[in-house]
């Protein structure tokens, strides 16, 4: 929803927002942060230092591998790349 009301070209009514949203959480599994996620994330903060919004990435990632996730596919590949215990794919 960040991104849609973000972008000035796209104007949408809040209830179009909430319909994209569900229409998109009925085909995905949405991965929760946990103990295990909080101590990658922490390990991975004191290996890369990461300052900023290069921080929520750190979290995505440390939540995406304590559920044995190793692939991110993203149009945010710069910032994903500098964490090497994931693989980074373009999605265009």
């Amino acid at each position: 929803m960040v991104v849609l009301t973000r972008n000035s070209v796209i104007d949408l009514s809040t209830t179009e927002h909430l319909d994209i949203l569900n229409a998109i959480l009925s085909d995905i599994t949405i991965l929760y942060p946990n103990p295990t996620s909080l101590s990658i994330f922490q390990e991975l903060i004191r290996k890369y230092n990461p300052r900023g919004l290069w921080i929520h990435d750190i979290e995505i990632a440390s939540i995406g591998l304590a559920h044995g996730i190793t692939t991110i596919a993203t149009k945010n590949v710069e910032d994903f790349e500098r964490i090497k215990e994931v693989e980074v794919r373009f999605t265009g």
